[in-house]
């Protein structure tokens, strides 16, 4: 590593059965716009997904998506995700996954990440392998 360099990341983290308990709350803290990030469907299938566009509708939020994102993402699906907040305003990255370990069970990771307005303004490069 070269140089120096400071590193910030406001983001809070939510494992397991009860984590939806705490979104309601949590949405109160952020702006109107939801992105929501999930993979390729489990959420969909295990009921989690309704569950939180019931619980951010509820909140009068306005909800873009970003479905698709795999495991250990692309740059290209990265830049696509960034792409999305930056063209809706986005207030809130809200990240879901759940159903490929244990798909029996109904759970859910769920990410709270406050989108800095002066950060969606700037070109940010995204430095990472490109690949699957």
């Amino acid at each position: 590593m070269q140089g120096n360099f400071s590193y910030y990341n406001p983001t809070k983290l939510y494992f397991g059965d009860e984590s939806l308990n705490f979104l309601k709350d949590e949405l109160k803290n952020f702006g109107p716009v939801v992105l929501l990030n999930y993979g390729s469907g489990s959420v969909k299938c295990n009921g989690i997904y309704d569950q939180v566009v019931a619980i951010l509708k509820e909140a009068g939020k306005t909800i873009v998506e970003n479905p698709g994102v795999m495991t250990n993402p692309t740059l290209e699906k990265l830049n696509e995700g960034v792409k999305i907040a930056r063209e809706n305003n986005v207030d809130l990255i809200l990240a879901l996954g759940g159903g490929r370990s244990r798909p029996s069970r109904n759970q859910a990771r769920t990410t709270l990440h406050r989108c800095r307005p002066r950060l969606a303004r700037q070109e940010l490069p995204l430095f990472g392998r490109d690949g699957g």
